[in-house]
């Protein structure tokens, strides 16, 4: 994947922080939260987005705080979260909840 970051939400990144080793440790200001690492003392602060993709410069300091490469990253992220949101950044928009499929006839 090189250097280039991958597009996805709050929750594929919350899933790979758990997969290291880091847990919930406070809210932060606003709809952003702290998750922490008490092996090293790492902390990280990710926004909550309700589905929408973390910007890249965002990605890119919570891959800093956390210490892992954009291929370790993307090593463990979903591979079908990774491709599904940068499909949708190569049409012009992020995922809304309106773009989910409907559960049922209306």
């Amino acid at each position: 994947m090189g250097e280039r970051f991958p597009a996805v939400t709050d929750v594929e990144v919350l899933q790979v922080l758990r997969k290291i080793g880091f847990v919930f440790y406070r809210r932060a200001k606003g709809s952003h939260e702290v998750w922490r690492r008490d092996s090293d003392g790492r902390h990280t602060i990710v926004p909550r987005q309700a589905g929408r993709a973390i910007e890249r410069r965002t990605l890119k300091s919570i891959l800093e705080d956390t210490g892992l490469t954009v291929d370790d990253f993307a090593a463990s992220c979903s591979p079908h979260a990774v491709r599904v949101v940068s499909r949708l950044f190569l049409h012009g928009h992020a995922p809304r909840a309106a773009d989910a499929p409907s559960a049922g006839p209306a």
